[in-house]
């Protein structure tokens, strides 16, 4: 990603993942208007562009950072999500 016009790399944690994107925490806040962001899957180096979708939040492990990918990716986390039409009890 490109901060300040340098290219920067962060370590982050996930909060929570849809196939849309994440909450991630890091150490460093994010203007929320970052628009450039590629997120790497620490499990299989995959890679996704995303954006910053509204400020980030401090919490007690660091800022809470949402993210938006460029394009729906449900694949990207390696985890089967609930169709969209599901319902509690729906089993």
């Amino acid at each position: 990603m490109a901060l300040e016009g340098q290219a920067k790399k962060f370590d982050v944690a996930t909060l929570s993942v849809t196939p849309y994107g994440a909450v991630v925490v890091m150490s460093q806040r994010l203007p929320a208007d970052t628009t450039q962001v590629v997120l790497e899957h620490a499990g299989t180096s995959e890679q996704v562009t995303c954006k910053v979708v509204r400020p980030p939040r401090r919490g007690a492990e660091g800022y809470q950072v949402p993210l938006e990918f460029d394009r729906p990716a449900p694949n990207f986390w390696k985890i089967d999500f609930p169709p969209l039409h599901w319902r509690q009890g729906d089993v």
